[in-house]
């Protein structure tokens, strides 16, 4: 593995930038002592001088406007907050105040010039459950906009556009009931569920022409769908099937008033499901349990993913008001994701000769503790005899 691949995205308090270059300034803390007419001088020790960092960053790219905006109003927070470093890791420090440059020659790019001061690890960040508030917060105010947002692009002025919408909006209820089928858990919920539901596509005509309140009827169901189920990984994993809904449809590409419109409508339903399912995501990420940094990161991948999936689409509209909800959850659970990377622990590899994995176990730990944790993150399924590399977790 190359040390390309090892750098980490660089981001602080969850704000992610392009990294250009560094600087740091570290050492020692030194006391110099200087002697009237002597050509000596002593120094005291004091130990280890916390870092100083000088980042340089850019911002760019189709989110632009958004990114510049949270970097920006992360560096503005008093106190500390942690710095991803691409090759230092998770750090907790202080931002000093920053520039931040701009060029007609090179509109759509900001650069930036950071400092950062070392906080040092005795320092605890934030806690994590003040940041869960946060993002259940923003997943419910995230719902409001994409609807009310919704309500006011949604046009219908032709029987055929109203026929088109309702289809498409039969597909995305069948496409959760079918996920629905699939789910194990609250009774009540699902029963709730199934009645929206069937009331939904009983009138699906209605509510694809009632352009005032069709996108709450939409954020109605979605929600009822996430509420069918308490699991968080569950949660994360039913939301994640209904990413994509739309974006592999053909549009009739002539260009009239009512196609047009037509197109326009698909690309706001699209954008609305996709874009709640996303916050729905987000939220079931912050409930999970993380053993290992590597099941975090596997996390924020898929979910970064999802987001440039749901961006970067030509099938979808998202409105700038709710693309900024979309953004300031994302960049909340970066945040507690920074948090969870502090203490949640790291996976190591060593060799063991053949033995019971009872025994290993005990050898590495001192006791047996470990011992389910370990059957799990090695899929071992014959724990009597195991031999060769074996992945654990470090204390």
């Amino acid at each position: 593995m190359s040390v390309f691949d090892e750098m980490r995205p660089a981001s602080f308090r969850g704000a992610r930038f392009n990294f250009i270059e560094n600087e740091v300034t570290a050492g020692r803390k030194l006391v110099e002592f200087n002697f009237p007419n002597k050509d000596f001088r002593e120094f005291e020790d004091l130990g280890r001088r916390l870092r100083t960092i000088r980042m340089r960053g850019i911002i760019h790219g189709t989110n632009y406007t958004q990114d510049k905006l949270a970097l920006e109003n992360a560096l503005d927070q008093s106190g500390f907050g942690i710095l991803v470093h691409p090759t230092l890791g998770e750090i907790i420090v202080t931002a000093l105040p920053h520039t931040v440059t701009e060029s007609l020659t090179q509109i759509g790019v900001a650069g930036f010039s950071m400092t950062f001061e070392e906080s040092g690890p005795s320092i605890t960040p934030r806690a994590e459950t003040d940041n869960r508030t946060e993002i259940a917060n923003q997943y419910s105010s995230a719902y409001a906009f994409g609807a009310d947002d919704f309500d006011v692009a949604y046009q219908v002025s032709t029987n055929r556009n109203l026929v088109d919408s309702a289809d498409h909006l039969l597909d995305f209820a069948d496409r959760l009931i079918d996920l629905e089928d699939k789910l194990s858990d609250t009774v009540e919920a699902r029963i709730k569920f199934a009645s929206a539901a069937s009331s939904f596509i009983s009138n699906v005509y209605f509510i694809a022409g009632d352009v005032g309140d069709a996108g709450n009827e939409i954020a109605n169901l979605l929600f009822l769908f996430d509420d069918t189920t308490v699991d968080p990984v569950q949660r994360f994993e039913f939301s994640s099937a209904v990413i994509g809904f739309g974006l592999d449809d053909e549009l009739l590409e002539f260009q009239t008033d009512e196609l047009d419109e037509r197109r326009q409508n698909a690309k706001l339903i699209n954008g609305l499901v996709n874009g709640l399912a996303f916050i729905n995501i987000c939220d079931a990420a912050k409930d999970i349990d993380y053993l290992t940094e590597d099941d975090l990161n596997l996390t924020a991948n898929i979910m970064d993913g999802f987001y440039d999936t749901i961006v970067d689409s030509e099938l979808v509209i998202l409105t700038p008001d709710f693309l900024q909800r979309m953004d300031t959850i994302r960049n909340s659970i970066r945040v507690l994701f920074d948090q969870i990377r502090l203490v949640v622990l790291k996976v190591i590899e060593v060799q063991i000769p053949k033995q019971p994995l009872t025994i290993a176990v005990y050898s590495q730990y001192g006791s047996t503790d470990e011992y389910e944790n370990i059957v799990q993150l090695n899929s071992i399924t014959n724990p009597a005899v195991v031999e060769g590399n074996l992945k654990l977790l470090e204390t």
